[in-house]
């Protein structure tokens, strides 16, 4: 149950996140960054069954590795980029951390999967 809510709370926070992009340069791009990890969320937090299957869980592990790819090419350069004066300036540690944020709910989803295969 703890899991089901986390992933709950987790997948509308990623869609919060999308409807933010909106107005962004390449906003359809950045949408889909966080659309993913929320569907992820979602399948884990109410369709944990679709993880019995080998392949779901295989499309799963994609995403987290196409993530951490994402994540090393959008790596903040800003030095302190955790620091909220810095994130709040400059838009590449913004982006840097909400790849950080999409991969974490990857990450909570696979660790879903696996407790409730």
């Amino acid at each position: 149950m703890l899991l089901r809510s986390l992933n709950v709370g987790l997948c509308l926070a990623m869609l919060a996140v999308a409807v933010a992009q909106v107005g962004k340069p390449q906003w359809w791009l950045w949408i889909g960054y966080f659309i993913v990890p929320a569907f992820w969320a979602f399948v884990a937090g109410f369709r944990h069954r679709a993880f019995r299957s080998v392949r779901w869980l295989g499309w799963l592990w994609a995403c987290v590795a196409l993530w951490t790819v994402l994540l090393w090419r959008h790596w903040p350069q800003a030095s302190g980029f955790w620091r909220r004066d810095v994130w709040l300036e400059n838009a590449n540690a913004r982006e840097g951390l909400l790849l950080m944020a999409a991969l974490a709910v990857l990450m909570v989803a696979l660790v879903s999967a696996y407790r409730r295969r």
